[in-house]
């Protein structure tokens, strides 16, 4: 078995860009709180490949995908990754440019398709994956699996301040 990793920066031409929030017009960015990253993992064995690649963006258009694909292949034309075998996926942030997909139901918000946040994606996309194919060397991959004891105090999915924050509930401490 063989794994590389990759990571590379979305870099925007400018800072003031419509958010993909809630259908508000009015949600544009005005600076860069955080960065916003692409992650590549590709595994590969003597029978097949398999990529990942994680987009810190809202969804994930297919025309994108598509595009990925392509410019990475067309510099790595032996590198065996496909429509088939890469599975992009999105952070699902509300707070990330949008505008990248070609429906217009996806571009309301974003008062139509916006090529440079597309470009930037997907040159940060390709970026990740070709790191994450120059980085492939052996390994060795583990699964472990276990279950916490019932009624274990575990799952939160928010943090406590936020949790203690709703009228409705009895606030928990964190010990």
């Amino acid at each position: 078995m063989e794994t590389g990793t990759g990571k590379s920066k979305v870099i925007f031409k400018k800072l003031s860009q419509p958010l993909w929030g809630y259908g508000q017009l009015d949600h544009v960015s005005t600076a860069a709180e955080t960065d916003l990253y692409a992650r590549a993992f590709i595994f590969r064995n003597e029978k097949q490949t398999i990529a990942l690649l994680n987009l810190e963006c809202c969804i994930i258009a297919h025309q994108l995908k598509q595009r990925v694909v392509q410019e990475f292949n067309e510099k790595h034309p032996n590198s065996g990754i496909s429509m088939d075998n890469l599975m992009l996926c999105a952070q699902h942030t509300h707070s990330a440019p949008g505008g990248f997909s070609p429906f217009p139901f996806f571009t309301i918000s974003t008062q139509g398709f916006r090529q440079d946040v597309f470009d930037s994606y997907k040159n940060a996309c390709v970026d990740a994956l070709t790191k994450a194919h120059k980085d492939i060397e052996p390994c060795k991959i583990y699964l472990n699996a276990d279950q916490f004891e019932p009624g274990a105090d575990v799952a939160f999915n928010r943090s406590l301040d936020a949790y203690n924050s709703n009228p409705d509930v009895t606030p928990l401490d964190d010990t």
